[in-house]
């Protein structure tokens, strides 16, 4: 096996400290994209116990989030460089996410929440554990917005840890 050349030394050592890089700027978004997914997951859940319960005309919404969240998962994907636009589809996700639950809540509160859920029971104890699974997804959205605004403001931790990383390699 030949040695390697100082050239092809450089080379390797300048794709992996670029590498590292895109990797640092990724994990910035790292819970965000979880978060996502588990909101994909939960919309795609809900869309197949609606479909199970035979509610066709309602599984529009669930269907539509699951859409949005996919919409997401695909722009945090082509997140994976050093040089990020800011996530403003997620943004506007997390947003409506916060709407869409918000109006749910309502439903529960005003006792039509069955015509989004025919699959629970109407009952009180139904109604408030509906309403707090809702309000924990406004609060998780919530977060994700809080987050995604120090992101786009460089105030996250990862964005310190990239400049001192650069600064070590300089």
């Amino acid at each position: 096996m030949a040695a390697l050349t100082e050239a092809e030394k450089k080379k390797i050592d300048g794709l992996r400290k670029k590498n590292s890089l895109k990797s640092m700027y990724y994990t910035r978004y790292f819970l965000i994209r979880y978060v996502v997914a588990f909101f994909f997951f939960v919309n795609l859940y809900w869309l197949l116990l609606l479909s199970l319960s035979g509610a066709v005309r309602v599984a529009v919404l669930p269907l539509a989030l699951a859409a949005c969240g996919a919409a997401c998962m695909w722009e945090q994907y082509q997140m994976y460089a050093e040089k990020q636009k800011p996530a403003r589809m997620t943004w506007l996700y997390f947003q409506l996410v916060i709407i869409i639950n918000g109006l749910l809540i309502l439903a529960v509160f005003v006792n039509r929440y069955h015509y989004f859920y025919p699959f629970l029971a109407v009952s009180s104890t139904v109604q408030f554990l509906l309403a707090g699974v809702l309000a924990a997804g406004i609060a998780l959205a919530a977060w994700m917005l809080a987050k995604i605004r120090r992101i786009n403001q460089k105030k996250d931790k990862q964005y310190y840890r990239i400049q001192q990383y650069l600064a070590t390699i300089k």
